[in-house]
């Protein structure tokens, strides 16, 4: 192969790696599976956009964490200021940038989100769908713990 093939070749692959990104904003390449990322335990650190006049008015009450475990089970926990805790839990499931967290109690309606970012440390995901503490257009804005 001479020269000018293995660079032709060499700028193909680079081409195809680099726009081949799932998410709207983040690494365009990575070596860690999606799923691989997505686990683990995700607190809340701010919630921003659209459906809320005051998202950030919830983050008052206390922390919010978002546990995604490999057998696609998971929890959602409210860790209010006042030493009380509640937690749901819930069924995800990943299809391309969707995230959708189906809870079996029937007085707690499906989640869905849209992913935005996802890196090993941080993630941001839309609101699809209502629920009593989320609106569509709401963004969560999530570290890992």
């Amino acid at each position: 192969m001479n020269t000018s093939q293995l660079f032709f070749s060499v700028a193909c692959a680079a081409l195809m790696l680099t726009s081949c990104t799932k998410f709207e904003d983040g690494p365009a390449i990575s070596l860690k599976p999606v799923k691989s990322r997505l686990l683990g335990e995700w607190e809340v650190t701010s919630f921003s956009g659209v459906g809320s006049e005051d998202p950030n008015g919830w983050m008052e009450a206390g922390n919010f964490v978002l546990e995604l475990e490999r057998d696609n089970q998971g929890r959602f926990t409210q860790e209010y200021n006042d030493g009380h805790i509640e937690g749901l839990l819930f069924e995800w499931a990943l299809d391309g940038t969707q995230l959708a967290l189906d809870f079996p109690n029937e007085n707690n309606p499906n989640w869905t989100f849209d992913i935005e970012r996802l890196t090993m440390r941080e993630m941001r995901m839309d609101a699809d769908s209502a629920s009593s503490l989320t609106l569509p257009g709401v963004i969560w804005n999530l570290e890992k713990r």
